[in-house]
């Protein structure tokens, strides 16, 4: 892809970008990195939103900063009053909330440390003061200000999610064994579809390994789901459970069902799913907001937001289920919306490497190849001036920043080893549906020109601090507005 270039004049503190980095659908990146000096340059990186219309792939060593280039994108996109879904196995990235355009020192004051304050010899009022000035200089640098950070958070809801707990805003995760609606009913490959999502997550949750379409548990399963909504009947999970050893039909296939799932296997088969509702805790898979993807992206009103969804807290098998149905409710949601050529939504998560793995077959993988396959050719042309994008990418270990051990949050820097050979993105060009993925994934970092900026004011990090190297062992010099001046 090319990036957006500009041929202005500015000085090398970036004091005079201000003009030049906005615009409706580009996306501040940073300014470019010289190669070979590793200082930045004069001229910001400006991606064009309609680049992410289409599938991607991030690529980079643990620590380089895949997902700080996807902040970076989620927050250019919500000061365009783009919408996000974000989910978050590591529970990073719930920070990027601490957003705080005045930039004073008692915005900054409860994040901190008071072990970090010691270290450095200071109160904890000294140390809110010192990092609010390096905040502030930081975003300087790179010709931005508070009033930045007061347009993200005016442009968008900004929400944290928890599902299966009460800590965030709780999601009803299970509340999505209701039946669709009329139009996905009435259509064929779009039942199946989420019928195969919805059990598959079901079983995962449970633990049992069943692959869509060749696990005779998995085709029992759905086919009770299938009955049941054809009859109209409200199905919930207690329903399931008791509806599995004296389901609704008669034969599955050509077998009958007592051929082909004997009564003693099928009460086995209940008695697992009974088990996960009979383990504390539950009840909180059955409250909160429902798992609707067009409420995570939009509030009641019609305000874009960004929904980071937690998942951290949830053991292997909850993970599993929970992106396994919400990619499913992902999938039925892009079916419903009519053609566009720009973005109109960005969906990331966060390590999606063992939830679509090369080889292996995990519940997962089926919806999110579903979505990366057909979105171009499910009901999406080119008309509509409403924009979307799929993104998917996986975490690296996040660096902080130079001054992290101020301690606050330990931010994680910026920088862009997500980029290809010349610091260019790998993305690729324009799709018509508007629907696109980035993927990202470890691997050696290439040499880059371009420096990563962020307008969020917090970050999280568990590694040491320190910039990556080009293949030439060049530090590249790629870090964060907010790192640079410190």
């Amino acid at each position: 892809m090319a990036e957006r270039r500009t041929n202005q004049r500015g000085s090398d503190d970036g004091s005079d970008l201000g003009a030049d980095i906005e615009g409706l659908g580009v996306f501040y990146l940073g300014r470019r990195v010289d190669p070979d000096s590793g200082k930045p340059g004069r001229e910001p990186l400006l991606l064009d939103a309609r680049r992410l219309t289409t599938h991607a792939v991030c690529v980079g060593m643990t620590g380089s900063g895949k997902t700080g280039l996807l902040v970076s994108l989620i927050e250019e996109a919500a000061i365009d009053d783009i919408p996000s879904i974000v989910i978050d196995p590591k529970g990073d990235l719930a920070n990027i909330l601490l957003t705080f355009p005045e930039l004073r020192p008692s915005d900054f004051r409860p994040w901190l440390e008071e072990d970090a304050a010691k270290r450095d010899g200071l109160t904890l009022d000294e140390l809110a003061e010192k990092t609010a000035k390096k905040w502030a200089d930081g975003l300087a640098a790179s010709g931005q200000s508070g009033e930045r950070i007061a347009r993200l958070r005016e442009g968008v809801d900004m929400a944290v999610y928890t599902p299966g707990s009460s800590a965030g805003r709780p999601l009803a995760m299970l509340g999505s064994l209701e039946a669709p609606d009329k139009a996905i009913l009435d259509d064929p490959e779009a039942r199946r579809e989420r019928i195969e999502s919805l059990v598959s997550g079901i079983l995962a949750m449970a633990g049992i390994d069943a692959e869509p379409g060749r696990s005779r548990e998995h085709l029992l399963v759905s086919a009770i789901v299938d009955a049941l909504w054809k009859s109209g009947q409200e199905v919930d999970f207690g329903t399931l459970v008791r509806t599995i050893p004296a389901p609704p039909i008669e034969r599955v296939g050509f077998l009958e069902l007592e051929n082909f799932f004997p009564a003693a296997d099928r009460f086995q088969l209940a008695s697992k799913l009974n088990t996960v509702a009979a383990a504390p805790g539950f009840d909180a898979w059955l409250h909160g907001e429902p798992l609707d993807v067009g409420r995570l992206l939009w509030s009641p009103a019609g305000k874009p937001r960004v929904s980071v969804i937690s998942i951290a807290h949830l053991n292997d098998a909850q993970r599993m289920a929970f992106v396994t149905l919400l990619a499913g409710q992902a999938v039925s949601w892009m079916r419903s919306q009519a053609g566009t050529s720009s973005l109109k939504a960005l969906f990331i998560m966060d390590e999606v490497f063992g939830y679509l793995p090369p080889t292996a077959n995990p519940p997962s993988k089926l919806p999110l190849l579903t979505l990366l396959k057909q979105a171009r050719a499910s009901a999406w042309g080119s008309c509509s001036p409403h924009r979307i994008q799929l993104t998917s990418t996986t975490r690296p270990s996040p660096t902080p920043a130079p001054g992290s051990s101020a301690g606050y949050r330990r931010r994680a820097t910026r920088r862009a080893s997500s980029m290809g050979s010349k610091g260019r993105p790998a993305l690729r060009g324009p799709a018509s549906t508007g629907l696109g993925s980035i993927g990202c994934s470890r691997g050696s970092s290439s040499g880059c020109s371009c420096s990563i900026r962020s307008t969020t004011t917090t970050r999280r990090s568990s590694r040491r601090a320190g910039r990556c190297r080009t293949s030439a062992g060049r530090c590249c010099g790629r870090r964060s507005s907010a790192s640079r001046g410190r």
